[in-house]
This record gives C-alpha cells, structure tokens and sequence, in this order.
C-alpha cells in the first residue's frame, strides 16, 4: 500500500509588469526602490504588488551573485536596494526587477468582444464616486453596448481599486461602478473611471455600401444605314473585337456618329436600364 500526498501551491492570480532598471551601481549601489519606479512609471506598476522578482540585467538570480543583500532591502513594497559598501568586492551586480500586480490591474483579455474608452462622469465631490451605466448610456449615445460583458474600473491615477484600500458599494456590469464616501473610514473616495468590455457584435464597424464599380468601353461602329439600316449587334461586336467588350454588359450608351441622342432613343434607353 501506498499513501500519496498531495501538495496544492496557492497561485497568486495577477500579471507581472515589465521589467524596469532604473539605476545602476556606479554611485552608492543599485537602488530600484519601488517609489522612485512609481514616479518614472507612471500607471506601469501598481501601488500594492503581490511579489517582486529581482534578476541581474545578465538575468542571474540574486543568490548566483555572491552579492550581500539583506531580506529587507528586497521587498515588494518598497523594492529592492543592494549597497556597494556591503560587498567584499565593493560594488554591486547590477539589476532589474518586476513586480506581480493583481488582476483588476492587469489588461483584459479582448477574444470576446471590445473595451469601449474609458468614461470619467463623476467626481468625488458630493457623496460619492457614481459612475452610472444608465447615465453614461445617456450622456454617451452609441459609446457602450446595452448589455456589456465586463466591467473594469481603475482610479483616473490608472491604479486598480485594490490598491485604494476603499469599500466599493458596487462594481457589475448591470449598474455600473459606485464607491460612497459614508463607507470609507476616512470619509473620502477615490476619483474612479470605468469602461467596459462590449460583445462583437457591437464592434463590428458598420456596413459599407457597395459602390458600382464598372468601366465604359470604346465606341464602336460597325455598320452604317447604307443597307436595311444600322446593326449594331453585340454578338457581331464581340467576334469583331476580340477581348474589348464584356460578355455581360451593365449598360448600353447609344450616340449618332455626330454624338447626338434623339429623344425616343433615349426614353427606350432609360426604361431599359431601370428594369
């Protein structure tokens, strides 16, 4: 018999940001410490990651380095700082970091329709932060989709409301995003702005009215009245000049050598192209 043990690892669910390298270790050590970051990136990276990973800008891992770097100078919410005046060797390997933020920060995927713009209607002034779905319909005419599939709200600082430690009365897709200052411990909302994501349908451009592309040919005149009258037939007209004329024609035009055009040909003409 055997006993078998599970092991479940809890996946944070985020994304990771790009990697930055704001400094280097020419001065006093390398400092990427997430404040400065956060000032050089603005809406890159959000105010309260999950992790941060920190590799050489030759993607070594820390530990690789020999480098001394103390646990509290590498964490996620202040960033990671090594100092030259530690190292047995006096100076520090360069590096880079990255931060996991969590998933109302991240972008969302768009295989299922369309995000709309970003609408900001309200402000946090009076009671609250009320972005409305109903009133952005009306303030916004043709903008977001009747019944939209996703909703995503971030500060208009670009920060996921996560961040904002704030108690959100409500965020769906049915009445839009409100945030209540009677609900925050210190009395104020953030300012939010919202969009959504919109089925295909709605994102499809509209239709494009097809134009009637087409060409004239040449004049042809391949008889003359001298006998029974003018035959100009198009079967004669098409063995006569091979490749110059369609087989379906769109129109005929009709014109006396001179380039007049009586008026009873002209009345027959125009009931033949109507039908």
């Amino acid at each position: 018999k055997y006993s078998i043990t599970l092991l479940f690892v809890l996946l944070h669910t985020g994304c990771w940001t790009d990697w930055f390298d704001r400094d280097d270790p020419s001065g006093e050590g390398d400092f990427e410490t997430l404040p400065k970051l956060h000032e050089e990136n603005p809406g890159k990276i959000c105010n309260k990651p999950l992790q941060i990973q920190v590799l050489t800008t030759g993607w070594l891992p820390v530990s690789s380095t020999g480098d001394i770097v103390d646990k509290c100078t590498c964490v996620k919410d202040k960033g990671f700082t090594c100092k030259n005046s530690a190292q047995k060797k006096g100076i520090c390997s360069d590096y880079q970091v990255r931060f996991q933020c969590p998933i109302d920060f991240c972008p969302q995927p768009q295989d299922t329709g369309c995000w709309t713009d970003w609408f900001d209607r309200d402000n946090p002034t009076g009671k609250g932060d009320f972005e409305i779905l109903i009133e952005l319909h009306k303030e916004n005419p043709g903008k977001i989709c009747n019944n939209p599939l996703q909703i995503q709200v971030l500060t208009t600082g670009g920060q996921p409301v996560s961040s904002t430690g704030e108690i959100i009365d409500t965020s769906d897709t049915e009445k839009g995003f409100i945030c209540k200052h009677s609900d925050q411990k210190n009395g104020r909302c953030s300012d939010y702005k919202v969009r959504f994501l919109c089925p295909t349908d709605f994102c499809a451009p509209p239709p494009v009215k097809l134009k009637q592309f087409g060409c004239w040919t040449d004049w042809f005149d391949r008889d003359n009245p001298s006998g029974k009258g003018d035959f100009e037939i198009l079967i004669k007209l098409h063995k006569e000049n091979p490749g110059k004329i369609c087989n379906n024609p769109l129109q005929i035009q009709v014109l006396t050598t001179g380039g007049s055009l009586s008026t009873p040909l002209e009345t027959s003409l125009t009931r033949l192209t109507q039908r």
